[in-house]
């Protein structure tokens, strides 16, 4: 499990599947309202942060990580996280069986 998540889901989640980013507005009473107006990777938000490559590990540049996010289309890399996740799953029946 740990393997295809780090090889298959992970990467798909952090650089292919968009996910819904909150505008938060504060109103008169306090409370903190989110609304939901924008749609992009975690990969697309994170280069969005000024300095952003200062948080990442030594040795790694956003050059590395922009040319593995272009290697697959986004449809290209949910059908290979599927096809991982069926080999998975199939393995899994076959050791229950």
């Amino acid at each position: 499990m740990d393997q295809f998540h780090r090889e298959h889901l992970n990467p798909y989640v952090n650089f292919h599947r968009p996910c819904a980013v909150p505008t938060v507005l504060t109103e008169a009473n306090g409370k903190r309202r989110r609304i939901y107006q924008r749609w992009a990777t975690p990969w697309e938000s994170f280069r969005e942060l000024p300095q952003c490559e200062s948080f990442l590990r030594p040795g790694i540049t956003l050059a590395e990580l922009e040319d593995f996010a272009q290697r697959q289309s986004d449809t290209e890399a949910a059908l290979a996280m599927q096809r991982a996740k069926r080999k998975l799953l199939g393995r899994i029946q076959e050791q229950t069986a």
